[in-house]
């Protein structure tokens, strides 16, 4: 029986991703349990560090509402 031919892709497929300053913003759930404070919201970090975007209240922005959306 004869073998599968690999598949060779020439061109790179292109995605869209979120860009904050510069940055590549991916998703993280973000979820609180403090009482009277509960939330739980898709929000963004950026970078290898993981560092969270948040708004001046401490919250996390929701992830939608960050940076602008663009192709990569």
């Amino acid at each position: 029986m004869a073998g599968r031919r690999p598949v060779r892709r020439t061109q790179k497929i292109l995605r869209h991703v979120r860009m904050y300053k510069g940055e590549v913003v991916t998703p993280v759930r973000c979820v609180s349990t403090q009482a009277g404070k509960k939330w739980d919201i898709i929000g963004g970090q950026v970078g290898r560090d993981g560092e969270s975007i948040k708004g001046a209240d401490g919250r996390p922005l929701p992830y939608k509402s960050l940076g602008k959306l663009v192709w990569k």
